[in-house]
């Protein structure tokens, strides 16, 4: 069984358990995702997701915890092609005026 904390999140990612984990690229990435955006208060973070959703895009929230620190990072996804989610990467950070990310997707 995974371990998790008082709070819900997995000791292994930092990631609420049932959300989506998100995580740096690497050599074993077989799914992406592109992080907006990040925020401390949920609630900017839920009206972020809306506004990218009725503009057309799968988003969704990932929270994590760093320290004492909890933040709601708000990303697109998941994608199956690395080059889809790079361009995807580069029209969300044009369109929304924000250093989106590119990052490794599980659920």
């Amino acid at each position: 069984a995974e371990a998790v904390d008082e709070g819900g999140f997995s000791s292994a990612t930092q990631t609420r358990l049932g959300e989506p984990v998100l995580s740096e690229v690497n050599a074993d990435t077989a799914a992406w995702a592109v992080q907006v955006a990040s925020f401390a208060d949920l609630e900017n973070a839920r009206v972020f997701r809306a506004r990218l959703r009725e503009d057309g895009y799968e988003a969704f929230l990932s929270t994590i915890r760093t320290g004492n620190e909890t933040r709601t990072r708000v990303a697109v996804g998941p994608l199956q092609n690395r080059q889809e989610a790079a361009s995807l990467q580069a029209e969300l950070s044009a369109r929304y005026r924000v250093t989106a990310r590119l990052m490794g997707f599980s659920s």
